[in-house]
């Protein structure tokens, strides 16, 4: 769908079955290079819709339902910065004019409230949100192709940007004004399946999850990528685990 600041390709897989057009559901991961997991986990659900189609019930289910657009790595060059030189850089590569600091973090680039709060206008800052409104590649990119599958005429019903931060459900919004975190106007729908989402996660596994909208339950960080699915793209069940 795009190339990254230093060229490398931004790969979106497609998953999908014969017949008539469904729903999709939009999921990322590694936006942030140093969590590693997300980009294994993600792999795995990929490998799980595709190997078990047919003997799995909860894959066949959902590839019955819905079409699945996967996009693994969102920061590539983040990414393999980690293997090869600092195992917790966060950001992208991007040169940042005036600055010997390099990259942006960008959950805090997208084209929605941007640098409203819990952002960085420093470019050495973990949270730098870049220099303008999807100011990166890698962010525009992905802005286009979710514009794209919408405009083709397909739904996406749901939207997943995932992270290895901690047991946490996140959902909209994750921006403040004046102080205070702004409630989204589908807060009840989407409160509902996130605890739904939540409470799964915890029975599996007897775990302990927080979950709810991301300024309360979180932080304030705007200009991320879920605020961005729903308050532009218009996808209604967005969330960050």
């Amino acid at each position: 769908i795009g190339q990254s600041v230093e060229g490398e390709d931004l790969i979106v897989m497609h998953i999908s079955k014969d017949g008539e057009s469904r729903d999709a559901v939009w999921i990322d991961s590694t936006i942030h290079a140093r969590e590693w997991l997300a980009t294994a986990t993600m792999m795995k659900i990929l490998q799980n819709l595709i190997d078990n189609y047919g003997t799995d019930s909860s894959a066949t289910d959902a590839m019955d339902k819905y079409d699945f657009y996967i996009l693994p790595i969102v920061n590539p060059d983040g990414y393999k910065f980690t293997h090869s030189n600092e195992r917790m850089w966060r950001k992208n590569r991007s040169v940042n004019p005036g600055s010997t600091c390099l990259g942006t973090d960008l959950n805090r680039n997208f084209d929605f409230e941007h640098g409203t709060s819990g952002t960085s206008t420093l470019p050495c800052s973990d949270t730098f949100h870049g220099a303008g409104p999807a100011s990166e590649p890698e962010v525009k990119a992905q802005q286009d192709e979710m514009h794209r599958i919408m405009n083709s005429g397909q739904n996406i019903f749901a939207g997943i940007s995932m992270h290895t931060y901690g047991r946490y459900w996140l959902m909209n919004y994750g921006h403040a004004l004046s102080g205070t975190c702004v409630v989204s106007p589908d807060h009840d729908v989407q409160f509902e399946l996130c605890t739904k989402m939540a409470q799964a996660t915890m029975a599996t596994h007897n775990t302990n999850w927080a979950y709810g909208p991301m300024c309360t339950t979180l932080y304030a960080a705007s200009g991320n990528t879920i605020d961005y699915m729903y308050g532009d793209v218009g996808i209604l069940y967005t969330y960050l685990p």
